[in-house]
């Protein structure tokens, strides 16, 4: 073959260059209540994380509006942004969530598709790595380089 004649024969085949990840975002709301219980919902069957846990949160969409967050929010709750954002990269796109942490009285109600779960039991939850780095970002952990 010709790359062969020409002695570079390592270099095919060649990679084509990937298109760039399309890029989402979102708000996320890590809402505990007074007694350590921690706001989740389950997310639907099918689809992307089906039937998994979730903190609440805001659609994941390229034209986010971070200024309206807030009105996403899944209860009243006195909710502050952190500083840190959770960056995660699925098969088909990318995601940046903003994170914000809520305190709820001792005796709130879960909202409708929603309910508390111990803070203590939250390991023992189907959570997926995105919503685990949520946690730690809401917790105030260190994510190493992740964290940004």
């Amino acid at each position: 073959c010709a790359a062969r004649a020409r002695g570079d024969m390592e270099c095919y085949p060649r990679k084509t260059a990937k298109p760039p990840r399309p890029r989402r975002y979102g708000a996320a709301f890590f809402v505990r209540r007074a007694d350590g219980f921690v706001l989740v919902r389950t997310r639907p069957p099918k689809g992307l994380l089906g039937a998994m846990a979730e903190f609440p949160g805001s659609a994941w969409t390229a034209d986010f509006d971070a200024g309206g967050a807030l009105a996403v929010a899944p209860m009243d709750a006195r909710c502050t942004l952190r500083d840190a954002r959770v960056e995660h990269v699925f098969t088909h796109f990318a995601l940046r969530l903003a994170v914000y942490v809520g305190a709820a009285s001792q005796d709130a109600a879960a909202p409708e598709g929603c309910r508390w779960v111990a803070g203590a039991a939250l390991d023992k939850e189907a959570l997926p790595t995105v919503m685990r780095k949520v946690m730690a970002v809401a917790m105030g952990k260190e994510l190493g380089k992740r964290r940004q």
